[in-house]
């Protein structure tokens, strides 16, 4: 949108809160410059005022630095709870697979299966299949040649 809005193919722009348009206030007050500048009209619906005015650009400049304090509050309060849950030693993400599984896979994969026929079989991510897969070394990705046609899966020495 932003590219789009730089190209002037709007004559303006209706957003719910000013500080959606940019990550910092640095940014927002740049684009909103930029913008302005170009005859694009910039409308919040959160925030009424006037950019024509004294008053309105200085209370933008105001909603730019709250903005930004509000986005680095989150930011330290999401590092803050995820530095508590693994102090209390708690595993963040998915859960390991089980020995069982990580089996399942690479039997899967020396049968030619792709990572992602794994995956929907054994009802896990494909990340999660490529990565006992790939990480472990068992094979390289399946790629076809010209000649065959089809997968041509390389096994490491020791299975061959």
């Amino acid at each position: 949108m932003v590219k789009e809005l730089r190209q002037m193919q709007y004559g303006g722009v209706v957003v719910f809160r000013l500080d959606r348009l940019g990550r910092n206030s640095r940014e927002l007050a740049l684009l909103i410059d930029e913008l302005e500048n170009k005859g694009i009209k910039v409308l919040s619906v959160n925030e009424s005022f006037d950019t024509s005015t004294a008053k309105g650009r200085a209370m933008r400049e105001l909603i730019y630095v709250f903005a930004q304090l509000e986005r680095e509050q989150i930011s330290e309060a999401t590092t803050q709870r995820s530095a508590a849950v693994k102090l209390a030693g708690k595993r963040l993400g998915q859960k390991p697979l089980s020995e069982f599984q990580v089996n399942k896979i690479r039997e899967l994969a020396a049968q030619g299966l792709s990572c992602r026929k794994i995956a929907s079989q054994m009802h896990l991510s494909k990340s999660a299949a490529c990565n006992v897969v790939h990480e472990k070394g068992f094979y390289q990705l399946p790629y076809i040649t010209a000649k065959n046609r089809g997968p041509d899966v390389r096994l490491p020495q020791s299975l061959s």
